[in-house]
């Protein structure tokens, strides 16, 4: 998930990560991101998720 954040290159959902993934889903996509962002490897605006 760190390293699809990363080549994402900007602000995206956890939608569009999860859409990278084969059998993944949005909600647990998010449950990750959040993990990441507590984490301090990424960051959550308004619009979504960025790395950090």
């Amino acid at each position: 998930m760190r390293a699809a954040l990363a080549a994402a290159g900007g602000i995206v959902t956890a939608g569009d990560v999860a859409r990278g993934f084969k059998h993944a889903k949005q909600p647990r996509v998010e449950e990750i991101l959040d993990t990441l962002v507590a984490l301090g490897h990424a960051r959550r605006t308004d619009s979504g998720y960025a790395s950090a």
